[in-house]
């Protein structure tokens, strides 16, 4: 942005040391990366594709060798593509999340992290059954309410005059479009219903009833019944980590 304080000179001297940081990363990740290629050789010499498998078990070796192709291939492409690119905030921003999380691999050599870390895998594993319930049950309700309110939104406000005040904006902004929805039931679930709750008393008669009907089964379904199973898969496995 042109202001007094961002100059072409202070402009160039942060694009070079952009360009110097990173080429350090890739020289650094490009060794790295090798190793993970000669680990999958040497699996392969020694078992086939079952060696291949056994080393993609570790959920750590996928994590570290796709980090390494996005800071060795794709940043690097994207970055010289266009500094300012969606593309290069999006590989950017997922190696940032890879990174960090890389760490918890070197946190399983501590005595207190160290059961902490394979307490979170193993509840991974063990919630994949769960989620596919989590995912029925949400996506059902989610095109259920959008169904229901897609057109409230032209509806509400027609025969009001023109100081009077209607729900449209509100309705479109919670339910308007399917990825709303889909928002809108995720963040129920976590317990943020205050404006979904005021919304149901607000629209029309037709809508209100089913509304409120759905909303009270998704809140009894999700919140209630899912998560208190989830709670209980967690401590089921923190138990058997622990034991």
């Amino acid at each position: 942005h042109p202001d007094e304080d961002n100059t072409p000179e202070k402009a160039k001297f942060y694009e070079d040391g952009t360009v110097a940081v990173l080429t350090i990363c890739v020289i650094l990740s490009f060794g790295l990366l090798m190793r993970k290629f000669h680990q999958m050789r040497v699996m392969w010499h020694s078992g086939g594709w079952k060696g291949i498998v056994y080393w993609t078990c570790d959920s750590f070796n996928l994590l570290e060798l796709v980090c390494y192709v996005f800071v060795v291939i794709l940043v690097p492409a994207a970055h010289l593509r266009d500094v300012r690119s969606r593309l290069l905030a999006t590989c950017v921003a997922a190696t940032c999340i890879m990174m960090w999380s890389k760490t918890l691999y070197y946190a399983q050599a501590f005595k207190k992290t160290g059961p902490l870390v394979i307490m979170i895998r193993e509840i991974i594993r063990d919630i994949r059954f769960y989620l596919f319930l989590m995912f029925a049950i949400l996506m059902g309700f989610a095109i259920a309410f959008f169904v229901l309110f897609r057109n409230a939104r032209f509806e509400e406000c027609r025969g009001k005059e023109e100081d009077e005040t209607c729900t449209t904006d509100d309705i479109n902004e919670l339910f308007g479009e399917f990825d709303k929805t889909l928002i809108t039931m995720f963040v129920m679930m976590l317990g943020e219903v205050s404006d979904v709750a005021s919304l149901l008393f607000e629209v029309k008669t037709g809508l209100k009833l089913v509304g409120i009907v759905m909303f009270i089964l998704y809140m009894l379904a999700v919140t209630i019944v899912l998560l208190n199973l989830l709670i209980a898969i967690m401590g089921d496995g923190f138990d058997r980590v622990k034991a």
